[in-house]
């Protein structure tokens, strides 16, 4: 077996591996209590091992080429942008209170839809574009 070959193998293993990792700590982010520490660890692991996944799937598709392997490579970045939004807006102080509509987020990501405040003791309200 060749040094790309093999290596090519590692990289599907340690691929396989981190989607599983992402299944369950995805799992475990969904059943504990919303911003305690465990759920906040579940989430933060669940980042990190849906990069390794995204960054992976796209080594595997460079390896290969197929039409296959572009489609999940397309897949898996397309989903670890979610992700990565979705941290981001959980982590920035600014979207604590209220998000801005049209108007570029903390980590250069575009909304074009109204969110209502995420702070239940306020009325919800929406900054114009």
């Amino acid at each position: 077996m060749t040094a790309i070959k093999t290596l090519n193998s590692l990289t599907l293993s340690l691929h396989i591996v981190a989607g599983f990792v992402a299944l369950f700590d995805g799992a475990g982010a969904f059943l504990t209590k919303k911003g305690g520490l465990t759920h906040r660890r579940f989430g933060r692991a669940y980042v990190y091992s849906m990069a390794f996944v995204a960054g992976s799937a796209l080594a595997l598709f460079i390896y290969d080429a197929t039409p296959t392997r572009q489609f999940l490579a397309l897949v898996a970045v397309f989903s670890f942008y979610f992700v990565f939004s979705g941290y981001c807006g959980s982590t920035s102080a600014q979207n604590r209170t209220t998000h801005e509509v049209g108007r570029q987020q903390p980590c250069g990501m575009y909304t074009d839809f109204r969110v209502p405040s995420l702070d239940r003791r306020r009325r919800a309200r929406v900054i114009p574009p």
